[in-house]
Protein backbone atom coordinates (compact mmCIF):
# COMPACT_ATOMS: atom_id res chain seq x y z
CA UNK A 1 0.00 0.00 0.00
CA UNK A 2 1.40 3.44 -0.82
CA UNK A 3 2.54 5.77 1.92
CA UNK A 4 0.22 8.54 3.02
CA UNK A 5 1.41 11.91 4.34
CA UNK A 6 0.54 10.87 7.89
CA UNK A 7 1.44 7.17 7.73
CA UNK A 8 4.28 4.84 6.78
CA UNK A 9 4.00 2.57 3.75
CA UNK A 10 2.43 -0.81 4.47
CA UNK A 11 2.80 -4.19 2.81
CA UNK A 12 -0.06 -6.50 2.04
CA UNK A 13 0.15 -10.15 1.14
CA UNK A 14 2.45 -13.00 2.07
CA UNK A 15 5.39 -11.05 3.56
CA UNK A 16 3.10 -8.90 5.71
CA UNK A 17 1.23 -11.94 7.02
CA UNK A 18 4.43 -13.96 7.41
CA UNK A 19 6.04 -11.17 9.43
CA UNK A 20 3.00 -10.94 11.69
CA UNK A 21 2.94 -14.73 12.15
CA UNK A 22 6.67 -14.69 12.91
CA UNK A 23 6.13 -12.13 15.65
CA UNK A 24 3.23 -14.07 17.16
CA UNK A 25 5.30 -17.27 17.30
CA UNK A 26 8.27 -15.35 18.69
CA UNK A 27 6.17 -13.83 21.46
CA UNK A 28 4.64 -17.20 22.33
CA UNK A 29 8.11 -18.72 22.58
CA UNK A 30 9.75 -15.78 24.38
CA UNK A 31 6.86 -15.66 26.86
CA UNK A 32 7.88 -19.15 28.01
CA UNK A 33 4.73 -20.94 26.88
CA UNK A 34 4.98 -24.73 26.85
CA UNK A 35 6.18 -25.95 23.46
CA UNK A 36 2.83 -27.65 22.78
CA UNK A 37 1.32 -24.14 22.81
CA UNK A 38 3.94 -22.48 20.59
CA UNK A 39 2.69 -22.50 17.01
CA UNK A 40 0.02 -25.07 17.92
CA UNK A 41 2.81 -27.38 19.06
CA UNK A 42 4.46 -27.33 15.65
CA UNK A 43 7.16 -24.65 16.08
CA UNK A 44 10.67 -25.21 17.41
CA UNK A 45 13.25 -22.68 18.55
CA UNK A 46 14.99 -23.15 15.18
CA UNK A 47 11.69 -22.35 13.42
CA UNK A 48 11.30 -19.16 15.45
CA UNK A 49 14.78 -18.04 14.41
CA UNK A 50 14.08 -18.91 10.78
CA UNK A 51 10.73 -17.08 10.80
CA UNK A 52 12.48 -14.04 12.25
CA UNK A 53 13.88 -13.50 8.75
CA UNK A 54 10.36 -12.59 7.58
CA UNK A 55 10.08 -9.86 10.22
CA UNK A 56 13.56 -8.56 9.37
CA UNK A 57 12.72 -8.64 5.64
CA UNK A 58 9.61 -6.53 6.20
CA UNK A 59 11.68 -3.99 8.14
CA UNK A 60 14.35 -4.05 5.41
CA UNK A 61 11.65 -2.85 3.00
CA UNK A 62 9.51 -0.61 5.22
CA UNK A 63 11.76 0.78 7.95
CA UNK A 64 15.44 0.65 6.96
CA UNK A 65 15.76 2.22 3.47
CA UNK A 66 17.53 5.58 3.93
CA UNK A 67 14.70 7.95 2.98
CA UNK A 68 12.01 6.02 4.85
CA UNK A 69 14.29 5.42 7.83
CA UNK A 70 15.26 9.07 8.12
CA UNK A 71 11.68 10.25 7.75
CA UNK A 72 10.47 7.79 10.40
CA UNK A 73 13.38 8.43 12.79
CA UNK A 74 13.61 12.22 12.37
CA UNK A 75 11.72 13.13 15.58
CA UNK A 76 13.74 10.64 17.64
CA UNK A 77 17.03 11.71 16.04
CA UNK A 78 16.32 15.37 16.82
CA UNK A 79 15.47 14.44 20.41
CA UNK A 80 18.66 12.39 20.78
CA UNK A 81 20.77 15.34 19.62
CA UNK A 82 18.96 17.72 21.95
CA UNK A 83 19.34 15.37 24.93
CA UNK A 84 23.04 14.79 24.26
CA UNK A 85 23.58 18.57 24.26
CA UNK A 86 21.67 18.97 27.52
CA UNK A 87 22.61 18.42 31.17
CA UNK A 88 20.90 15.05 31.77
CA UNK A 89 23.21 12.20 32.73
CA UNK A 90 20.83 9.42 31.66
CA UNK A 91 17.94 9.63 29.22
CA UNK A 92 15.72 6.78 28.04
CA UNK A 93 13.59 7.20 24.93
CA UNK A 94 11.12 4.37 24.50
CA UNK A 95 9.77 3.29 21.15
CA UNK A 96 8.58 0.42 19.03
CA UNK A 97 10.69 -2.08 17.09
CA UNK A 98 9.88 -0.01 14.00
CA UNK A 99 11.55 3.00 15.66
CA UNK A 100 14.62 0.92 16.44
CA UNK A 101 14.79 -0.37 12.86
CA UNK A 102 14.32 3.09 11.38
CA UNK A 103 17.01 4.63 13.58
CA UNK A 104 19.30 1.73 12.65
CA UNK A 105 18.56 2.28 8.96
CA UNK A 106 19.10 6.03 9.23
CA UNK A 107 22.53 5.64 10.85
CA UNK A 108 23.62 2.50 8.96
CA UNK A 109 23.67 0.40 12.14
CA UNK A 110 23.56 -3.39 11.98
CA UNK A 111 23.23 -5.95 14.78
CA UNK A 112 22.79 -9.66 15.28
CA UNK A 113 21.23 -11.14 18.39
CA UNK A 114 21.32 -14.94 18.84
CA UNK A 115 17.94 -16.44 17.98
CA UNK A 116 16.96 -13.57 15.70
CA UNK A 117 17.66 -12.66 12.08
CA UNK A 118 20.23 -9.96 11.36
CA UNK A 119 18.86 -6.47 12.13
CA UNK A 120 15.63 -7.85 13.65
CA UNK A 121 15.13 -5.96 16.93
CA UNK A 122 14.19 -8.36 19.74
CA UNK A 123 11.58 -7.42 22.34
CA UNK A 124 13.28 -5.02 24.73
CA UNK A 125 16.19 -4.41 22.34
CA UNK A 126 17.70 -0.93 22.36
CA UNK A 127 20.19 1.26 20.58
CA UNK A 128 22.38 3.02 23.13
CA UNK A 129 24.24 6.28 22.63
CA UNK A 130 26.86 7.03 25.26
CA UNK A 131 28.55 10.39 25.45
CA UNK A 132 32.17 10.07 26.55
CA UNK A 133 34.83 12.71 27.17
CA UNK A 134 38.56 12.35 26.83
CA UNK A 135 41.16 13.98 29.11
CA UNK A 136 41.01 17.14 26.98
CA UNK A 137 37.24 17.44 27.27
CA UNK A 138 36.52 16.37 23.68
CA UNK A 139 33.18 14.59 23.39
CA UNK A 140 32.61 11.28 21.60
CA UNK A 141 29.57 9.10 20.98
CA UNK A 142 29.84 5.35 21.47
CA UNK A 143 26.96 3.37 20.02
CA UNK A 144 25.88 -0.14 20.97
CA UNK A 145 22.92 -2.49 20.77
CA UNK A 146 21.53 -4.05 23.94
CA UNK A 147 19.26 -7.08 23.92
CA UNK A 148 18.65 -10.48 25.44
CA UNK A 149 19.07 -13.48 23.19
CA UNK A 150 15.99 -15.56 22.40
CA UNK A 151 16.72 -18.30 24.93
CA UNK A 152 17.36 -15.76 27.69
CA UNK A 153 14.01 -14.13 26.93
CA UNK A 154 12.29 -17.51 27.09
CA UNK A 155 13.89 -18.50 30.40
CA UNK A 156 13.35 -15.03 31.83
CA UNK A 157 16.86 -14.98 33.25
CA UNK A 158 18.96 -13.80 30.32
CA UNK A 159 21.38 -11.02 31.01
CA UNK A 160 21.37 -8.44 28.26
CA UNK A 161 24.33 -8.54 25.92
CA UNK A 162 25.87 -5.46 24.37
CA UNK A 163 27.13 -5.35 20.82
CA UNK A 164 29.32 -2.45 19.68
CA UNK A 165 27.94 -0.62 16.64
CA UNK A 166 29.57 1.81 14.26
CA UNK A 167 27.63 4.70 12.76
CA UNK A 168 28.01 4.75 8.98
CA UNK A 169 30.57 7.41 8.11
CA UNK A 170 32.18 7.56 11.55
CA UNK A 171 34.64 5.71 13.76
CA UNK A 172 33.60 3.42 16.62
CA UNK A 173 34.15 6.40 18.91
CA UNK A 174 32.43 9.07 16.85
CA UNK A 175 33.47 12.66 17.62
CA UNK A 176 30.39 14.52 18.84
CA UNK A 177 30.71 17.12 16.07
CA UNK A 178 30.77 14.35 13.44
CA UNK A 179 27.78 12.62 15.03
CA UNK A 180 25.85 15.90 14.99
CA UNK A 181 26.87 16.62 11.39
CA UNK A 182 25.85 13.13 10.21
CA UNK A 183 22.38 13.41 11.75
CA UNK A 184 21.83 16.98 10.58
CA UNK A 185 22.96 16.08 7.05
CA UNK A 186 20.57 13.12 6.91
CA UNK A 187 17.68 15.21 8.25
CA UNK A 188 18.34 17.98 5.71
CA UNK A 189 18.57 15.58 2.75
CA UNK A 190 15.48 13.44 3.19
Amino acid sequence: MPAKPDARPKLTGALDRGSTAAQILLLEYADGKPMDQVGWGRASAADITLFSRLHAAEFAILARPPYIATTNAAPIARDILARLKGPARVVALVGHDTNVSSLGGMLGLHWQVPGFADDDPPPGGAILFEQLRDANGRRFIRTSFRAQDLEGLRRGDGAPAYQALTIQGCAALCPFESFTRIIQHKLANR
